[in-house]
């Protein structure tokens, strides 16, 4: 099995409710290493940069995300899987800069977003002024000049190459923005009435001729609640156990990624140790699901 990089980003500050900067330790101490280990992987954890100035969230997401990128960098020039845990959601931007700089694939990485919420806000539209709600903005080209210029260029993913599922909490600003650019969006509804193989097949078909890596955005608050209580902002009417088993299985038949994230758990809230268990779980599912799906030929599963 292919090597694993564990990159932590030990950052809350985009977040509107703070302390998922505890989220990687947390998992850390839980035995989410031993766990991927005592499934055949080669598992390491990357560095850990510690908290800095969290009253000037601008500064520590900066801060943050470049440490990650150049973590994700690293990890993907050696040969690694890199799967970097959060942390708040700011940390797509790092994550996926990092994989950007590795490839120099900018515009030309797929990238499957799963969460309740667009994260496409800028400073001029988000009501929170959150980071943690911008990093699609960002990675788009829209926004604050450094956070958009962390691969090294003013626009890391192309608008063509996302595909949302999940969404179904969101403001009028981020939702606009995304429907100018045309990015395809599975709104939790269409997920209900499609299912998620329908769904999968369709973001391959939306992105496969026209992408050379995938990344996988994954936020727990996509999910139903009950599943990952310990996030700051959950959203009913979620992806649920047998939605999310089918996700993983469109991956084992072929929807690979070339990297993942998860994001925005927090262990100071209620139900901490249940979801750090069910991340725990998540993670291996992925990693076993994303190894198996890189032997068979995705045209002919899908």
């Amino acid at each position: 099995m292919k090597s694993i990089s564990l990159i932590p980003y030990v950052c809350g500050a985009g977040a509107s409710t703070y302390g998922c900067q505890d989220g990687p330790n947390f998992l850390k101490e839980q035995g989410l290493l031993e766990a991927l280990q005592q499934r055949g992987f080669q598992a390491e954890w990357s560095k850990f940069f510690p908290v800095r100035s969290p009253d000037k969230p601008e500064e520590e997401v900066y801060y943050h995300c470049e440490k990650l990128a150049e973590a994700v960098e690293e990890a993907v020039k050696q040969g690694r899987f890199p799967f970097t845990l959060g942390g708040d959601h700011s940390m797509g931007m790092g994550s996926i800069s990092g994989l950007a700089r590795a490839t120099s694939a900018h515009e030309r990485i797929g990238v499957i977003w799963i969460d309740a919420h667009l994260d496409a806000h800028t400073m001029d539209t988000s009501p929170s002024q959150s980071i943690h709600g911008m990093p699609i903005a960002h990675l788009l080209g829209h926004g604050v000049e450094r956070l958009k210029n962390l691969s090294g260029k003013d626009k890391t993913i192309a608008p063509e190459h996302i595909c949302y599922i999940g969404a179904r909490s969101f403001e009028d600003g981020e939702h606009n923005l995304l429907k100018e650019h045309g990015v395809k969006i599975f709104y939790i509804e269409d997920l209900k009435e499609m299912g998620m193989k329908n769904v999968m097949a369709e973001a391959y078909g939306h992105m496969a001729e026209q992408t050379d890596y995938r990344f996988l955005s994954f936020d727990i608050d996509g999910l139903e609640p009950d599943l990952a209580p310990a996030v700051g902002t959950p959203v009913d009417n979620g992806i649920n156990r047998t939605e999310l088993d089918a996700f993983i299985e469109a991956i084992a038949h072929g929807f690979t990624f070339d990297g993942m994230e998860i994001t925005e758990f927090n262990p100071h809230l209620e139900g901490a140790e249940k979801t750090a268990k069910f991340i725990i779980k998540l993670c291996g599912d992925l990693l076993e699901a994303n190894e198996k799906g890189q032997q068979k030929d995705l045209k002919k599963a899908i």
